[in-house]
């Protein structure tokens, strides 16, 4: 994503900039979003099943919201780069 955004950008292609950001953007979105209710929802399966440790839930369930969080942060870093 970056690569080709700075690419168009240095061409003066900003209609293609748009397309790749936005697209970029949705991509992380949905990605962060899918994986971070993933997570959340099998919390207890693998606190209880993969780590033994039932107590571990909550923390996976607070680990499983930055999941979305760093999605977020990196299609923002990628917006602001470009514009930079």
């Amino acid at each position: 994503m970056i690569k080709y955004t700075a690419q168009y950008n240095a061409e003066n292609k900003t209609a293609n900039v748009k397309n790749i950001l936005a697209a970029g953007l949705i991509f992380e979105t949905v990605m962060g979003l899918a994986l971070s209710i993933g997570s959340f929802l099998l919390s207890g399966f693998l606190a209880t099943t993969i780590f033994q440790r039932p107590s571990m839930t909550p923390l996976i369930q607070i680990g499983s919201i930055t999941i979305l969080a760093g999605a977020l942060m990196t299609a923002v870093q990628a917006r602001v780069l470009v514009h930079a």
